[in-house]
């Protein structure tokens, strides 16, 4: 799954017990698609998880910065039955050459 946006607040940086570092991050997507022959609004907010060298990357990343983020979606957390998902990043792009849409 690929989804492009702005960060939400600032990236939070934290270590597993065995040492990897993980970051957190909200991503707020927002743009229009073409829907029964007119423009949808299509907006949401998406936890993004990066971890290891890419952890590093990602809490680099300013409030408000332009990301694309790839990656696969999971459960956030098999601990307790919550069922809200997150994005675990694989690449994450970011700069002004970031499209937001129509492919995001």
């Amino acid at each position: 799954m690929t989804i492009a946006g702005r960060v939400v607040g600032t990236p939070q940086l934290r270590y597993s017990p065995a040492g990897v570092p993980i970051t957190r991050f909200v991503l707020r997507h927002h743009s229009q698609r073409a829907h029964e022959g007119g423009l949808r609004e299509v907006g949401c907010e998406l936890e993004v998880v990066a971890s290891g060298a890419l952890a590093k990357q990602a809490q680099a990343l300013g409030e408000g910065a332009l990301v694309r983020a790839s990656g696969y979606l999971a459960r956030a957390s098999y601990r307790t039955s919550a069922r809200f998902l997150v994005l675990h990043a694989e690449h994450l792009e970011s700069g002004d050459s970031v499209p937001v849409a129509p492919d995001s």
